[in-house]
């Protein structure tokens, strides 16, 4: 396998498992930043299927960047380089929101029967 063919978790040097269990934990992070610590706004854009459609296709879009700086890269850095270079680049996310799908995502009614 080539570099130009490595994935992004090998290219951070770490296990797939691991590799989700840090793009949920950053998924979090992003929501909770929208929410402003709010538990019930909170809830509704984490589960909000059109925020996560969003999310993963511009995180995609910054990984994608990380892909690009990191593949030729591949076994010539530390996996400590690598990751701060990831979580430079990844964000990013912190800095951009869908502001519509947010606003419906917060008046987004729920009803318990």
């Amino acid at each position: 396998m080539t570099a130009t063919t490595k994935s992004v978790h090998e290219l951070l040097y770490m296990s797939y498992d691991k590799y989700a269990d840090m793009y949920e934990v950053l998924y979090f992070k992003w929501c909770e930043n929208l929410s402003k610590k709010d538990d019930i706004v909170f809830q509704k854009i984490l589960a909000n299927s059109s925020v996560s459609k969003w999310y993963l296709t511009a995180f995609t879009d910054l990984e994608d960047k990380f892909v690009e700086m990191a593949a030729p890269q591949y076994g010539k850095v530390s996996h400590k380089v690598a990751r701060e270079l990831y979580h430079t680049i990844v964000s990013g996310m912190f800095l951009i929101y869908p502001a519509p799908l947010i606003i419906a995502a917060k008046n987004l009614q729920i009803n318990s029967n």
